[in-house]
């Protein structure tokens, strides 16, 4: 990962903080939330594709009781093309966050 350590990312994943990254050819947004006493987190990216509206998905969008859960969850979704952060921490580059 460039840009921060993986626990500087994670870290960012338990507060909530906007997250963005690129991976390959697709850029990555995080998005946490504290609303209604719920833990909200919201994964989605953009690939370019061929310069008209970029193609576009919410890969999680799902609330939590607690901040721990929320970080719990995102380490273990199999959310990009079947991985997780930690499958593949070394080709993420941090743009934002």
């Amino acid at each position: 990962m460039t840009g921060m350590s993986i626990n500087e990312f994670l870290d960012k994943i338990y507060y909530g903080d906007e997250i963005e990254f690129t991976l390959s050819n697709k850029t990555y947004f995080i998005q946490g939330n504290f609303i209604n006493n719920v833990y909200n987190i919201t994964v989605d990216y953009w690939e370019k594709s061929d310069g008209t509206e970029p193609l576009h998905d919410y890969l999680l969008n799902a609330s939590y009781k607690t901040p721990q859960e929320r970080m719990d969850a995102f380490e273990q979704a199999k959310i990009f093309d079947g991985k997780t952060i930690y499958d593949i921490e070394s080709d993420v580059k941090v743009i934002w966050g």
